[in-house]
């Protein structure tokens, strides 16, 4: 099972828990996967990894969404490009992270060229040689 939870600015859940207590309660309830998701960018999901203590063997998703929007003419505008998103990549990777994508619910500001901006540097790491912890790690024979 996947569980995912949405922090704010603070670094806490709605009901106040910090990443390292929310995700103890997610994998004591049966959560094979933990992970962060949307109302955030790739910054502060890299913020929250860095408070996380990872242990071997746990899984970790990251599916930010594009950012904070701002208001122009008539329109929000998100900033973060597919580009902006690569660069975060190995980092969050780096930190645990084994399961990246983006937030695509309508309206988010992602589009898949974000999921792809996440995808390609870590194809390029793989073909290069460098660490994939994935193989068949999570369950079902998924990829990370």
């Amino acid at each position: 099972m996947i569980a995912s939870l949405s922090f704010g600015d603070d670094g806490h859940t709605a009901d106040g828990v910090r990443i390292n207590e929310a995700f103890a309660q997610l994998r004591a309830a049966g959560a094979d996967v933990t992970g962060i998701n949307c109302h955030f960018g790739p910054t502060l999901a890299e913020k929250l990894l860095e408070e996380l203590a990872v242990r071997p063997g746990d899984l970790i998703s990251v599916y930010p969404n594009a950012g904070r929007p701002y208001f122009y003419e008539g329109r929000y505008i998100y900033h973060p490009t597919p580009a902006y998103f690569a660069e975060f990549a190995p980092r969050l990777v780096a930190q645990g992270a084994r399961l990246i994508g983006g937030c695509l619910r309508h309206g988010a500001g992602n589009d898949c060229g974000h999921g792809q901006g996440f995808a390609q540097p870590q194809a390029d790491h793989r073909q290069a040689g460098g660490p994939h912890r994935g193989g068949n790690a999570f369950p079902g024979g998924a990829h990370g």
